[in-house]
């Protein structure tokens, strides 16, 4: 029986080699299907089945079938998506941080006879007001603004829908604020009105505020979540065509290229006002500068609707209007005097131009750029 038995156990060893060199090849085949691919499907959330390659937007390509990723791509279409709908967020951004600095000189005035809380609740109007703004200009850079990367652009933007309902209704409870401190002075005989509607207005903004939280909330459930997504996959390459198709009637028409040029030449002059006013580091007139900067990023953003990107920047048929340039020696054209005017108000910062007889009430509102501490609003 013992002699038997040897072969026996040859049998059984041989049988369990045999199956753990099978099972380890499986196991060795499969890390390596995971392997391909997989850099490029981890990336968009697509199956390995796809190849690793990106199910996304025409124009994206996140993967490829080897596992490698490769450069990001996007369509000229796309690329004026981004950047308008960029430009609209920084607007907005800008907006909200000029309304916010007005805000701040508000609040810090102190009125004769009546109680700070006027305004300081003043203030907080304007303060809660532009994070609104600026949170919702935020939330559009960051989502309708990448278009051609984000994920889900929709959800983006819309995300900053519930902190902008949160800071309108402290903007709400500052009024309430103000309401109530109104019976100060000579208008104590106005407490037995004011109070009451003070706080009536404070818990309306409470209310508006609670609102916001909620819907926050919402916002961060899985089933909101995938209604976003699902928008973002059928909106992304509707708007995608629809921009695309205008590109190509501006080629076609040859109304595209100097149309797109103007809105350049247009924006960058704006840019520049902006740019001189925002360098003057006054509150308030700085955050003007950057609003009038965004404002004509904007519009120069607005000529890849009807051309290309990259198609070209001559002026073309309208070059007529601005000389073909905005360089030193360059401006001409139909809008020659209107930059030159702009130029006169400015002047730089050295003095000279129509607003310089301006600069002594700014440094007597707000004191010296360079340090000074006098001033209306110092305190700012």
């Amino acid at each position: 029986m013992k002699i038997q038995a040897f072969p026996m156990k040859r049998a059984v060893i041989g049988a369990a080699i045999f199956t753990s060199l099978t099972l380890a090849g499986c196991a060795t085949e499969g890390s390596f299907s995971a392997a391909d691919g997989g850099t490029g499907s981890a990336s968009r959330g697509t199956d390995v089945s796809s190849g690793g390659r990106s199910t996304g937007p025409s124009g994206v390509t996140s993967g490829d079938s080897t596992g490698e990723g490769s450069t990001a791509t996007v369509s000229p279409a796309l690329q004026t998506l981004d950047s308008t709908a960029g430009g609209t967020g920084s607007l907005l951004s800008t907006s909200g941080n000029l309304v916010s600095s007005v805000g701040d000189a508000v609040a810090a005035v102190a009125i004769p006879g009546m109680d700070s809380g006027v305004t300081s609740g003043l203030g907080g109007v304007l303060q809660n007001t532009g994070s609104a703004l600026g949170a919702l200009g935020d939330s559009t850079a960051g989502g309708l603004g990448q278009m051609g990367a984000a994920a889900d652009p929709v959800g983006t933007t819309l995300s900053g829908v519930p902190p902008a309902v949160q800071s309108l209704g402290a903007a709400v409870s500052s009024a309430g604020t103000t309401v109530s401190s109104l019976d100060s002075g000579a208008l104590s005989v106005l407490q037995p009105a004011t109070d009451p509607a003070g706080a009536l207005v404070q818990r309306v903004g409470d209310t508006v505020s609670s609102l916001g939280t909620r819907m926050g909330d919402g916002m961060n459930s899985g089933v909101v979540t995938q209604i976003t997504r699902t928008s973002s996959t059928v909106i992304t390459p509707i708007a995608e065509t629809v921009v695309a198709t205008t590109q190509d009637a501006g080629a076609a028409t040859g109304t595209g290229q100097p149309v797109s040029g103007l809105l350049g030449q247009v924006g960058l002059a704006v840019e520049g006002v902006g740019g001189s006013i925002a360098t003057s580091n006054t509150p308030v007139v700085s955050e003007t500068g950057n609003l009038i900067g965004a404002a004509g990023t904007a519009v120069g953003g607005l000529g890849g609707i009807v051309s290309t990107p990259g198609g070209g920047s001559g002026p073309g048929a309208l070059g007529g209007l601005t000389g073909g340039g905005l360089g030193s020696g360059s401006i001409g054209g139909v809008l020659a005097p209107v930059l030159g005017a702009v130029g006169g108000l400015t002047a730089g910062s050295t003095g000279g131009g129509l607003l310089a007889p301006a600069a002594p009430v700014v440094a007597g509102l707000t004191g010296s750029a360079t340090g000074g501490t006098g001033g209306a609003l110092a305190p700012v």
